[in-house]
């Protein structure tokens, strides 16, 4: 709905607009505030004195329906797909039929950008994740390679010792302020899915890197508010450290499960000064109960994390979805994943303005998982399937 262009308006209408709760103090309506995003029109202002006819023409934009999502060209088939936080409009995509792939007009078109690329055209496919400050790293099994240049071009820095028994996999990278990196991930025999976990790091900002044992199979790492984080398989979920070799389980995620349950594929972003954790659970010896609605919360900078249930009434008709990315955007959080409504492995697109009340958008999509979802400044992009599709926000 937009808001009429003339008339009055009155505060119920801005609180359905913007999904307010009441009562809301009136500077969370001030443009790029907590409630109203910075592309909601209108005249509103970002400080100073506001009044109601400020919000004139301005709307919540709108994410998720099926006739507006573009899908980016050329057609591959995807991995992964992520933004650089140091840049407005750049995009990469990882494939499993070309390799990395960079767009510099949020996500419309790609361009293929493998030079130096250890590996070649299959080292950026599958488990990759990029991070960047300043430095581009792409990982696969085997590699980390290092962009100093905008990805432009990439150097191999560390070739993971590979041989028939044993694999190596990094799954995620991230630096901190004083070019400390750590890459995280585990070994597994070839053809077994036993992992024995492992952590690199790196004190000269990428170019060499050493290998130490780790406490739990990180999944993800970030570094936030002077302290790294990981998401891991585990009970514990998440753990933080200061220095990347030393590490501590956070309290409160997974109290009082015990062993009848594990998390798998437990991620976690820092988003809008939180820690969000998010995956799967299920049953301790049993995979097919890989469904859940939890997000994990911290608020104080990653010392406890509260569960937060995504009501199931969410999705119309779901009885089970499962979470797998979540993002921030314009004032919104989303969630994307599967769910079994209207069908099985439903295409799954819910936003919130508070992590309270939830949207569901329908995709019209069933059997397609959302499995990525992030944004530039002006626009929404999500891994569909194996198709990167986009929207305007």
């Amino acid at each position: 709905m937009t808001l009429p262009s003339s008339g009055p308006i009155s505060f119920n209408d801005l609180k359905t607009e913007f999904q307010g709760a009441t009562p809301v103090p009136f500077n969370n309506y001030y443009k790029g505030g907590a409630l109203v995003p910075t592309t909601a029109g209108g005249n509103i202002p970002v400080s100073g004195a506001i009044q109601l006819d400020d919000f004139y023409n301005a709307q919540l934009p709108t994410l998720g329906t099926s006739s507006n999502w573009t899908t980016s060209s050329p057609t591959l088939t995807a991995s992964t797909v992520f933004t650089d936080v140091t840049s407005t409009s750049t995009v990469y995509q990882t494939t499993s039929n070309g390799g990395l792939f960079k767009s510099t007009d949020s996500g419309l078109t790609f361009t293929q950008i493998n030079t130096g690329i250890s590996g070649g055209l299959h080292c950026a496919s599958g488990n990759t994740i990029i991070r960047f400050a300043p430095a581009q790293f792409v990982n696969d099994t085997g590699y980390i390679s290092q962009s100093t240049d905008g990805g432009i071009t990439f150097t191999n820095r560390v070739t993971l010792s590979n041989t028939a028994s044993n694999c190596y996999t990094a799954r995620s990278v991230c630096m901190n302020n004083s070019g400390v990196c750590i890459a995280v991930g585990y070994s597994r025999p070839a053809l077994d899915y036993t992992l024995t976990p492992r952590i690199w790091r790196s004190l000269d900002g990428g170019v060499t890197w050493a290998s130490f044992a780790t406490p739990a199979t990180f999944f993800t790492v970030s570094f936030e508010n002077g302290r790294f984080c990981a998401a891991c398989t585990s009970v514990s979920g998440f753990h933080t450290s200061t220095d990347g070799i030393n590490w501590s389980a956070i309290t409160g995620a997974f109290d009082g499960l015990g062993s009848t349950y594990k998390s798998y594929a437990f991620y976690a972003k820092f988003l809008n000064n939180k820690y969000i954790g998010y995956g799967g659970l299920y049953t301790a010896g049993d995979y097919t109960g890989n469904y859940s609605n939890t997000l994990y919360i911290g608020t104080d900078l990653g010392a406890t994390i509260t569960p937060l249930d995504i009501p199931l009434s969410s999705v119309p008709g779901a009885t089970k979805f499962r979470i797998m990315d979540f993002d921030y955007v314009n004032g919104l959080y989303i969630a994307s994943g599967y769910s079994d409504a209207p069908a099985p492995n439903a295409a799954l697109f819910l936003t919130s303005p508070d992590l309270a009340t939830w949207t569901y958008r329908q995709l019209a999509i069933t059997n397609v998982n959302v499995l990525n979802v992030c944004n530039t400044s002006t626009r929404c992009i999500a891994l569909v399937g194996t198709s990167v599709k986009s929207i305007l926000l």
